[in-house]
């Protein structure tokens, strides 16, 4: 059996919480974020497991980038570009600190080559990535306080903090505070509207596991602007999901 599809396997098998430890000794590089894994236009010459953290794909840089894919652990990353024959279509950099397993081109193609198992579970995992895709170029469509609340809705609580919601969006971290506060003084009916009808939400976010459903009443909480000695502006919102309350900080 491949040795990549066994390790496939057992990454989507093991719970969230344990994926680093059992994986860890595998993996070959330590990222931190905002690390970039390869640039649009690179040679595809690796193929990347990820077992811990966020990655984000897009065209563009910085203000005017365009995230086409946003993935979390565990997820394969690479694949599709090395399997075209082709240089890197887009830019892929970690959003959070990551754990990734590293495989040469050679070796990939090789274990792609040897089993059919294999085949199978990626392409259909590169089908499933393509609807992530399409759903993040539907989302360029809407104004950023409605993407902004679509995707808080498919994100683990307690919510990222502003820093990375900016780097998921590929926008400022201010513009990111002042659609948490919008969200905020739209009240829970509006928010609840903006996504009602969209059962496909959790494709916003792609992972070899298969997506945890999250519950899709929340609520965003009054945002705090204070100002501490020698350090500046902090900010602080929350969103409310039921029981989990999701904080975003800077």
């Amino acid at each position: 059996m491949s040795n990549l599809l066994t390790t496939l396997r057992e990454a989507v098998s093991t719970p969230a919480a344990q994926l680093e430890d059992v994986m860890g000794e595998r993996c070959t590089l330590r990222a931190r974020a905002e690390q970039a894994l390869y640039h649009a236009g690179d040679p595809s010459d690796g193929v990347y497991v990820l077992t811990s953290g966020y990655a984000r794909a897009y065209v563009g840089e910085g203000t005017t980038s365009r995230t086409t894919l946003l993935v979390r652990a565990p997820a394969i990353l690479g694949d599709r570009d090395v399997l075209a024959n082709c240089t890197a279509r887009d830019t892929v950099r970690l959003v959070t600190p990551s754990r990734l397993m590293t495989i040469s081109r050679e070796e990939f193609i090789r274990e792609w080559e040897g089993s059919s198992q294999l085949r199978s579970w990626l392409t259909d995992d590169l089908a499933r990535r393509y609807a992530t895709t399409i759903r993040w170029i539907e989302l360029d469509s809407l104004n950023l306080v409605e993407r902004l609340s679509r995707l808080l809705r498919v994100l683990e609580t307690p919510a990222p903090s502003i820093d990375v919601l900016a780097s998921m969006l590929g926008l400022s971290r201010r513009s990111i505070f002042r659609a948490l506060a919008e969200l905020r003084e739209r009240g829970n009916e509006e928010v609840s509207a903006v996504s009602e009808g969209h059962d496909e939400e959790h494709a916003l976010v792609h992972s070899l596991a298969t997506e945890r459903q999250l519950g899709t009443d929340f609520a965003i909480e009054p945002l705090e602007e204070t100002d501490s000695s020698g350090s500046g502006n902090a900010f602080e919102a929350s969103a409310v999901d039921g029981r989990n309350a999701a904080s975003a900080s800077l």
